[in-house]
């Protein structure tokens, strides 16, 4: 007999945060995975039993569900959660079957193809930009019904793994051959093939030029809670790839912003769930929302949230998990935190170390890449050799630490930081 699971789908995000707290409250882990390779190296010291995930669970979420819970008896999974934006159909289904609340599958299905999101907050006069399906196989016949400066995107996020801008015809040619020379090549994670293996899983979207924000949160059934805003920190060499964040944001249309959302989360018929929403303010102040994720924030800014709200998160999540409401922590006066990814310079061909200075402002600190890796001069988001967050008593001033612990990371011993 099984006592209580808690079941996590992919391990991935802050997923070992969450499975260390359910172990210590007495739950047995569960880990279904795409990759368990990567999921056992996640949870080193996690006592956990594992469930081998096909990837192919994003076109086979009833088979999915029905082999899991042949594997694990129903009566005893208490709780199911997961921190990427792959696993929530399949996620939310378990959580119906259960008896957990759980978001409806049409509302899911709206916010994860993105093209119908964008047309659903279109329709709703919450958007005005312009988007039209891309066609792999006939990139000049896609980019003549744009014909602006846009973002090629796949229709399922993807966490930007798949991201790029397009100003002409030909920058349009040639990121549709780079897209098929990754998808042949194999570049592309386990978990995010299934979504792009058709000519039509991508979109373009017309750019809103602005200033790149998101609004965290938490949806029930009964009313939206925000978390707080967080900015962003852009890639130097390409503003398409985000190299961290500040949290929180303290902003004069604060209020403009949480009633844009709010109405999205209503439009979209979004509840019972986590929402991470990105959104352009655009030069005439205006909320345009770009993307809607029915999930908590990626990457490390979880420890951000913790630190402002002298607070773990992520025993709430673990209250998620289990079906009970999230109880939304107050972010402290005078704090903010600012997360940094970093590249190691291009000179650099593999990793032998990495060294942060003393600083105190310096408040947590990641390697994030093997000793001893072989690095990629062309960089994308998978290739951050490590991250670190700074503090201080506003945005300002927690960037400007930023600035002063990035300058003195040594990599290698001689070489600096990129970002």
């Amino acid at each position: 007999m099984y006592q209580k699971i808690v079941l996590f789908l992919e391990a991935r995000g802050h997923i070992e945060r969450i499975a260390k707290h359910a172990l210590q409250s007495g739950f047995l882990v569960c880990v279904a995975s795409t990759e368990p390779e990567m999921a056992r190296q996640k949870l080193i010291g996690i006592e956990h039993e594992e469930f081998h995930l096909s990837a192919r669970h994003v076109e086979n979420v009833q088979e999915t569900c029905d082999l899991i819970l042949a594997r694990f008896p129903k009566e005893s999974i208490v709780g199911v959660y997961g921190a990427v934006e792959s696993i929530v159909p399949l996620l939310h289904h378990l959580r119906e079957k259960i008896g957990l609340p759980y978001c409806p599958k049409e509302a899911l299905g709206r916010t994860m193809d993105k093209f119908l999101m964008r047309k659903a907050l279109k329709s709703a006069g919450l958007s005005d930009l312009h988007c039209e399906i891309f066609d792999l196989s006939d990139p000049i016949g896609s980019w003549k019904k744009m014909d602006r400066p846009c973002f090629l995107k796949p229709r399922h996020g993807l966490a930007s793994l798949q991201v790029f801008q397009l100003n002409s015809q030909d920058d349009c040619i040639k990121t549709a051959n780079q897209i098929l020379d990754n998808t042949n090549q194999n570049n592309i994670p386990t978990w995010a093939r299934a979504y792009i293996s058709h000519p039509t899983d991508f979109y373009l979207e017309e750019a809103a030029d602005g200033e790149l924000l998101s609004l965290e949160g938490v949806a029930s059934n009964e009313k939206y809670e925000e978390i707080g805003l967080l900015s962003r920190i852009l890639f130097t060499e390409n503003s398409v790839i985000e190299m961290g964040s500040s949290f929180p944001v303290i902003r004069d249309d604060y209020e403009k912003i949480i009633d844009k959302v709010r109405r999205a989360h209503s439009v979209l018929g979004i509840e019972n769930t986590p929402t991470h929403v990105e959104f352009i303010i655009t030069e005439q102040g205006n909320v345009e929302i770009i993307d809607f994720n029915c999930r908590l924030v990626g990457a490390h800014v979880l420890n951000s949230i913790n630190y402002v709200t002298h607070s773990n998160f992520e025993f709430q999540l673990l209250e998620y998990a289990i079906g009970n409401k999230i109880s939304v922590p107050a972010p402290f006066k005078n704090v903010v935190c600012s997360l940094q990814y970093f590249f190691a310079s291009v000179k650099e061909n593999s990793l032998d170390s990495v060294t942060f200075p003393e600083h105190e402002n310096l408040v947590f600190q990641d390697v994030l890449t093997e000793i001893g890796k072989q690095l990629n001069s062309d960089v994308n988001q998978l290739d951050v050799v490590g991250c670190f967050i700074a503090n201080g008593k506003n945005e300002e001033e927690s960037l400007n630490h930023r600035r002063e612990i990035l300058s003195k990371i040594r990599i290698n011993e001689n070489g600096t930081a990129r970002c």
